[in-house]
């Protein structure tokens, strides 16, 4: 029984955690591609990945919800475009 209440206190503090990140997708051009990996640094590092678009990569990363719409800005502003930003239901980190 013990074990049980743990396992939901651990699922329980990790929606709360959930819930305070977003994912952020973007494309970004690879010449500027650090500049924006360290605007979303993310939990422990963006996930990349290249796209057909020759020198163009997509970009997955968790951002803090309230730094989210500064973050799409400042993403903007570096040429990185297509900001998507999807709510996180749960997470096991």
């Amino acid at each position: 029984m013990i074990q049980q209440i743990d396992l939901l206190r651990k699922k329980l503090r990790k929606g709360v955690y959930a819930r305070q990140y977003v994912l952020m997708d973007y494309h970004c051009p690879d010449e500027v591609l650090e500049k924006a990996c360290s605007i979303t640094h993310g939990f422990e590092s963006p996930t990349i990945a290249p796209l057909r678009k020759e020198g163009w990569v997509v970009v997955r990363s968790m951002v803090s919800k309230k730094d989210s719409h500064k973050a799409m800005g400042e993403l903007w502003s570096v040429g990185a475009n297509g900001v998507l930003v999807t709510e996180i239901k749960a997470c096991r980190l």
